[in-house]
């Protein structure tokens, strides 16, 4: 089983992609870029994020609760890519939205989290049962 989680470089490369940003629109290292978003570093430097958080217009705290709720969100059920793209779009639009918007989008997206919570545990009963 392939094990799917989001990390710091995947929200990186999805907010990226949604402002149609290249990497090289960092200022920094289009491979260390890309070695950030794939993975391969897992624990940019912390200025090295706060240069990437200034250019996507967030703050490092925003890409970490982004990766923590959509881990949350993985963890609950084991969405199709659909979803993941899904999520990625709602993401990009917490981060875009402001004030009241971001309130919204940020319920949206736990809602989706205990929707996939629920469905796992009636597949479980189910499990059980049968």
């Amino acid at each position: 089983m392939i094990k799917v989680e989001f990390t710091v470089g995947t929200v990186i490369r999805l907010l990226r992609e949604q402002k149609k940003m290249g990497q090289k629109d960092f200022g920094i290292h289009k491979v260390s870029q890309s070695k950030i978003e794939s993975g391969v570093i897992r624990n940019p430097k912390p200025e090295t994020l706060r240069a990437i958080a200034e250019r996507l217009g967030v703050t490092v705290e925003e890409i970490h609760d982004c990766v923590s709720i959509l881990n949350g969100a993985l963890k609950a059920a084991e969405p199709v890519d659909s979803e993941h793209r899904r999520l990625g779009k709602m993401l990009a639009e917490l981060l875009d939205a402001g004030g009241d918007r971001r309130i919204a989008i940020k319920k949206n997206i736990e809602s989706l989290h205990r929707e996939h919570s629920e469905e796992l545990a009636e597949i479980a009963k189910k499990a059980q049962a049968g």
